[in-house]
């Protein structure tokens, strides 16, 4: 290994252009037949589109596109088909190349060197294989050899992807070529004995408890059981008011939990030591604080409201007790920079409602679970037909009972449903107010179609996912129910493949107010009872954001419904207030307006 080898190359510069260049660069380049040259200009104008609405006159940034691309699917960009999707891409591709941006193909042709040659013959495994056959040929284009490969090549790997590829899920593609190398290892005879670090810019950041220290968890669990307050920006808690706080929900308490487990995690997934993490005062120091938001805001991309806000309010009122007063002030700060601005609707979610402003859209979801049961009624019960019937099933849930993901994925069909006199009598399902967020009974008849769907599920699908005895309406093969994790993923993607939507669980719960207040102005009692707020203010300031958008829709409405009446009542006047006439009435002449014999 030579010493340029072992250095760190400076990271990939791109030049700085526009999109107006690289359009340019395409109408100069003169080995492009018509339709190719037309292709990649449309293909760079729908992307400036996407990127910026300063459209053309936009600078192109790699890095930010991939971003964009990850989060739009070909459905969504209005492509039928994904070799349609493919075909853009590759124009797009092909045209910055042409304005001097380096591009990684999204297939590398680079040929392998003897080395890797060698290697890429010795593995049998074909996931193994496929998954590093993209580093194999960087690795070649750049003279690393097999035996030098450490977590400095890992990391300048991921750099020149993030740098010139546009192909979405880079950081995934490097997980996988890490997991891929780390089997081999172990599995493929004469491999290098280096395994790579797995930790290192990891997307999923949450260690279980059995990795964190015991007392640790003691000091989590002392917190939680110490009951809510009734003013959390309190500097310090009188030991006389301990015993007057109130308990906390299980929900809440279980919440709790899991974000101080998520703040340890990050810590010590991002190189601080076990040791270091003893107690709470460990990870609520002000300095622990900064670094576990920073880290959420860069993996969340925003810096106040959301995840960021909520770790940083637990995070200070667990900090009481284990830091100091000064400490305390400086995390009271930390909590009011990361609130959300408002109170209500978020930014995302009153973005993703705007959607459903179009009938067509909200019609097409409300059809989407019955549709995905007719899609594989003729195709036979396996793992993949029964994820369909599942996510179906989920989201015909959502809409029909209102509740959260939460509460839906943890269905038990001893616990919650009550038994009817026959298989035939509606499904009633009652869920005691402990296990409700709000802490607010749910009691409630399914509709026919959601009814029908569960019987589908539950007695046709249900066993495919359910490998030991279990009640779970949702069931695992490891005995567990369906995470809300994985229930959002699989909404999501479904939507988004179907129809084109953004559209996750907890927007599910949105869209049935703003399709009852869209009704009915004033229902917001109905919106109250229905997603079972505990207080009607929660439900109007909840919907407070999107009714001056509707109210002027209305105006707008009543408006052209004005004009059009003048239109129709022929009531035109010129400027000496005078009628006159329209197109179908004659004249003082005895003509039409517009005759000209």
């Amino acid at each position: 290994m030579t010493e340029e080898s072992k250095q760190t190359k400076p990271s990939l510069t791109q030049p700085c252009v526009t999109f107006a260049d690289v359009l340019k660069a395409v109408d100069q380049a003169t080995d492009l037949t018509l339709g190719v040259r037309q292709n990649m200009r449309a293909a760079v104008r729908r992307m400036a589109e996407l990127m910026s609405a300063a459209g053309v006159l936009a600078p192109v940034d790699i890095p930010a596109i991939t971003k964009r691309l990850e989060k739009l699917s070909p459905r969504r960009l209005g492509f039928t088909n994904r070799n349609s999707f493919s075909a853009w891409q590759s124009n797009l591709r092909r045209a910055l190349r042409l304005a001097g941006l380096t591009i990684t193909p999204a297939h590398c042709t680079a040929p392998l060197s003897a080395p890797w040659l060698k290697f890429q013959a010795g593995i049998q495994a074909p996931d193994i294989r496929r998954n590093l056959s993209r580093f194999f040929h960087v690795a070649s284009a750049q003279g690393w050899g097999p035996d030098e490969i450490s977590d400095d090549h890992i990391g300048r790997y991921r750099d020149l992807l993030r740098a010139t590829c546009i192909k979405s899920r880079r950081d995934k593609t490097v997980r996988n070529t890490i997991r891929a190398w780390n089997r081999a290892v172990t599995t493929v005879p004469g491999w290098p004995q280096k395994p790579l670090q797995t930790n290192s810019n990891h997307w999923y950041y949450g260690l279980a408890w059995s990795k964190l220290p015991a007392s640790y968890r003691e000091d989590v669990e002392a917190f939680v059981a110490r009951g809510g307050e009734t003013d959390w920006l309190e500097d310090t808690v009188d030991d006389d008011d301990a015993d007057e706080r109130d308990p906390l929900h299980p929900r809440t308490r279980q919440n709790y939990r899991e974000a101080l487990r998520r703040a340890a995690s990050i810590l010590l997934t991002r190189g601080i030591r076990a040791d270091a993490i003893k107690s709470l005062s460990d990870v609520t120091t002000p300095d622990a604080v900064k670094y576990i938001l920073t880290f959420l805001r860069k993996r969340t991309g925003r810096r106040r409201g959301g995840h960021v806000g909520y770790m940083a309010l637990v995070l200070f009122m667990a900090a009481k007790g284990h830091v100091d007063a000064t400490d305390l002030k400086k995390l009271e700060r930390l909590v009011e920079k990361t609130a959300q601005c408002r109170r209500g609707m978020s930014e995302r979610t009153a973005e993703r409602l705007t959607q459903f402003d179009n009938a067509a859209a909200l019609d097409q979801l409300e059809d989407l679970p019955e549709g995905l049961v007719r899609s594989v009624r003729n195709l036979p019960v396996n793992a993949s037909t029964a994820k369909i019937v599942r996510t179906g099933l989920c989201l015909s849930l959502l809409f029909d009972t209102g509740l959260r993901s939460g509460n839906v994925v943890a269905l038990d069909l001893d616990r919650h449903v009550l038994k009817g006199a026959s298989p035939a009598a509606p499904i009633h399902l009652l869920i005691d107010g402990e296990e409700i967020k709000n802490g607010e009974e749910f009691r409630g008849q399914l509709s026919p179609g959601t009814a029908c769907i569960w019987k589908l599920y539950v007695g046709k699908y249900r066993n495919i996912h359910m490998q030991q005895p279990c009640s779970w309406l949702f069931p695992r093969a490891d005995g567990s129910h369906w995470t809300q994790q994985a229930a959002s993923c699989d909404v999501m993607g479904i939507c988004d493949k179907w129809l084109g939507l953004d559209v996750n669980p907890h927007l599910v719960r949105a869209l049935i107010g703003k399709i009852i207040l869209d009704e009915y102005p004033g229902g917001h009692a109905v919106v109250q009872q229905v997603l079972g707020h505990t207080q009607l203010n929660t439900t109007v300031g909840y919907y407070a954001a999107t009714r001056p958008a509707e109210a002027r829709r209305l105006y707008h409405e009543i408006l052209e419904q004005h004009r059009d009446c003048k239109k129709d009542a022929g009531r035109e006047l010129d400027l000496d207030g005078k009628r006159v006439p329209t197109k179908e009435e004659p004249d003082a002449e005895g003509g039409t307006e517009g005759d000209l014999s």
